[in-house]
């Protein structure tokens, strides 16, 4: 058990090196920027720099790491909304796909949403998705055609409806990672959902973090997975603060 259990001195470090990453990130990512709009971001900096292939997921982990750090400004200037509006409209535009997995799957519609929260661009929560003709043998997940010509604040509610399970990305169930970017999406949207939704994902949370902390305590290291607890933990901190900032909705 004591080889699985980070010490306090550990984790302190780990913060540490965490802002000191942050605080580099207006010099390491700029790279990655595409040469001709400077907007988007492709996935190697060794890459072809081609602005029609734009990298969804690792734009929009891009502008999360930047909104956090505070290092949007450092990037793309005054004029960073502007910036930001442009991406989101343009990613609206091409197919959400990653890794080979089915179009519109859970993981780059999470962090999708995630990123128009941060980065707090007034209205872009409303442009509507664009899907262009996809080749026949392109696979799409299972809200896919439902989310075509619609806005990224409606396809929030339609992962919303039928989530955790709908968070999950392909053959993989829903990790605490993207159910807690997910619900830090839907509440920094202001989506509302009823109690009923809430409580289930909190019901959910709180399950997984028992799981976890039984395989943990177990030292089951084929299936345990420390940093899946520490989410749970962090998705269950993340329901409560929504829940106290939120008056009680009727169902």
């Amino acid at each position: 058990m004591a080889s699985s259990t980070l010490t306090l001195d550990r984790q302190r470090s780990l913060r540490a090196l965490t802002k000191e990453l942050g605080e580099t990130l207006a010099t390491d990512l700029p790279p990655f920027l595409h040469k001709e709009d400077k907007e988007t971001f492709r996935r190697l900096p060794t890459e072809p720099s081609d602005p029609g292939d734009i990298s969804v997921t690792v734009t929009a982990s891009s502008l999360m790491a930047l909104a956090l750090s505070g290092k949007l400004k450092s990037v793309y200037g005054d004029k960073q909304a502007e910036s930001c509006q442009r991406v989101f409209e343009r990613i609206a535009g091409v197919k959400w796909t990653s890794s080979a997995l089915p179009e519109c799957n859970a993981f780059p519609v999470t962090l999708l949403l995630r990123a128009i929260s941060l980065v707090g661009v007034p209205g872009m929560a409303g442009v509507k998705k664009k899907t262009p003709p996809l080749d026949p043998e392109v696979r799409r997940a299972e809200h896919s055609v439902e989310c075509d010509g619609k806005s990224y604040l409606e396809i929030g509610k339609i992962f919303a409806k039928s989530s955790p399970e709908s968070l999950a990305v392909g053959s993989y169930p829903t990790t605490p990672v993207i159910a807690y970017w997910f619900v830090d999406a839907i509440d920094g949207l202001s989506v509302s959902m009823p109690n009923s939704w809430w409580l289930k994902m909190a019901d959910w949370a709180a399950k997984e973090f028992t799981r976890q902390v039984s395989l943990v305590a177990a030292d089951y290291s084929e299936r345990m997975d420390p940093i899946a607890m520490a989410m749970a933990a962090c998705l269950s901190q993340r329901l409560r603060r929504a829940g106290i900032q939120k008056k009680q909705r009727p169902d």
